[in-house]
């Protein structure tokens, strides 16, 4: 290691303490005013005129005391159907069946086709 590359290191880990050292004090003040924070959101809970801020302060709370539900996200997986072959040297015949194919495919597939050839143009 050179002699820049060493001084260089040096501050980025006393950078590196410095900012875990900061952010333990301030979580250890944060934590002397927990009391008043949940008092504060049952105030805004039960008084406010605000649905919005009522609902908010709720789930504060509840994510406070119960802790957050656990994201999933239900996405199903499918891999894009395939297009099929068009050739300079198909058949009418063979040209009608890809044309009947890529109509019969439901609407979601191929909007799902044109991002994916939209994206596929935008990385060449």
């Amino acid at each position: 290691m050179t002699q820049l590359s060493k001084r260089t290191h040096r501050s980025r880990t006393k950078r590196q303490k410095k900012s875990a050292t900061d952010r333990a004090s301030l979580k250890f003040l944060a934590q002397k005013h927990v009391s008043v924070a949940i008092a504060g959101l049952v105030r805004i809970m039960r008084t406010s005129n605000s649905d919005s801020l009522r609902v908010s302060a709720i789930n504060m709370l509840l994510d406070r005391g119960y802790g957050r539900p656990p994201q999933s996200l239900d996405v199903a997986v499918w891999d894009a159907p395939s297009l099929p072959e068009i050739r300079d040297d198909m058949s009418l015949k063979e040209l009608q069946a890809a044309y009947k194919e890529l109509r019969n495919m439901p609407a979601a597939a191929i909007q799902l086709l044109r991002q994916t050839l939209i994206r596929e143009e935008g990385h060449h």
